[in-house]
């Protein structure tokens, strides 16, 4: 999924995190839950965008990737694909040396409180298809009516107040139990 516009960031969580890990690993849990909870309506607005039915009608009758099994469109397994993860680790930048003199740059990966996945394949190519490339399969699909993003964004932006207030309000209460201060930025 494409980052969105707007974020809410909270400054010091994932060290809090960290630290109740070894202090009450059954309130982090517990946190945890309540978190992942506070994104069933992300979850419930992007499974609605999801069609009844194929997309397009070769969708229905074989693999969209040739050769992989498992890339079939169904509608329930699209909307099965969706969920919330909850604690995704961060990464920092850093440059890779292989034995064969090669060299890789990593980019950085921000610490994710809250996610929202897609885990079946042929629904993550319905929802991204278009983001990169043009070609016949994005023609046809905007043709349909269906345009880039389809499903997981529209979602995110339909329930992201209500889920916003909800995960600051148990970002409070941690910081409350914790007496950690937790600095809550709304961001562009």
């Amino acid at each position: 999924m494409a980052a969105v516009s707007n974020t809410l960031e909270i400054k010091g969580i994932q060290e809090t995190m960290k630290a109740l890990k070894e202090i009450e690993p059954d309130y982090l849990k517990q946190v945890r839950k309540d978190i992942k909870n506070a994104g069933a309506p992300v979850l419930t607005a992007a499974r609605s965008l999801i069609p009844t039915g194929a997309p397009l009608s070769g969708m229905s009758r074989g693999n969209l990737i040739r050769g992989r099994a498992g890339t079939k469109w169904s509608s329930e397994g699209a909307k099965k694909g969706f969920i919330i993860k909850t604690n995704k680790s961060g990464q920092r930048a850093r440059t890779v040396t292989f034995k064969s003199g090669e060299t890789i740059d990593f980019a950085a990966r921000p610490y994710q409180l809250l996610t929202l996945t897609q885990r079946d394949a042929a629904g993550a190519i319905w929802d991204h298809a278009g983001r990169r490339t043009k070609g016949r399969f994005v023609t046809n699909l905007q043709m349909q009516g269906s345009y880039d993003p389809r499903a997981a964004e529209p979602g995110v932006i339909a329930a992201r107040p209500a889920v916003e207030n909800e995960v600051t309000a148990i970002v409070d209460k941690v910081m409350k139990k914790t007496n950690t201060k937790l600095r809550v930025r709304r961001g562009d």
